[in-house]
């Protein structure tokens, strides 16, 4: 058996707080990592810490960039136990996507849509809750309560098979 591990955070980011003032969710980012002290986590967001756009998929550093700025925001970091087939899957999935990397885009209209509550998926774009929920569900890691298109950080706080390890500050999570 191995684990892998969904990351919510909220930066400080202008983005990240247009969400949280639609949503009223306390987290408005999620990622993936294949291991407990997060050096491989994975999302969709900015390309460039500095700029909001181009987003895409990315290999987020949580010790540096817009994480470095926003340590002191809450986070919450779930672990689930897979087998270790459903753990090779979900690595294969994302080493793919990371080789094709700039096919994808974040898809800022999945993002308005499921906000709606309305389904909507283009090929090689997806938010960030999208791409950690379809990578779970193609792996067959998790049975989700909603379609992808449809997740929102948030939505993993209300999963019984995910095990809460931490809830606070990032600077202390990541220690």
């Amino acid at each position: 058996m191995r684990s892998v591990y969904i990351l919510l955070t909220k930066s400080n980011t202008y983005f990240s707080k247009f969400i949280h003032h639609m949503t009223a969710d306390e987290f408005t980012h999620s990622s993936i990592s294949l291991d407990r002290d997060l050096r491989r986590v994975y999302s969709f967001g900015r390309l460039n810490p500095r700029l909001m756009w181009p987003a895409g998929f990315v290999k987020e550093d949580v010790r540096a960039g817009l994480f470095k700025n926003s340590e002191n925001n809450n986070c919450c970091l779930f672990e689930l136990i897979v087998s270790d087939e459903v753990y090779d899957r979900i690595q294969i999935e994302i080493e793919l996507m990371e080789k094709e990397a700039d096919k994808y885009r974040y898809s800022l209209a999945g993002a308005v849509y499921c906000k709606l509550n309305r389904e909507y998926h283009k090929e090689y774009k997806y938010f960030c809750s999208e791409f950690v929920s379809d990578v779970l569900a193609k792996s067959g890691a998790l049975d989700l309560p909603k379609a992808t298109s449809l997740m929102r950080p948030v939505d993993f706080c209300e999963i019984q098979d995910l095990n809460m390890l931490y809830r606070g500050e990032l600077k202390y999570c990541i220690q």
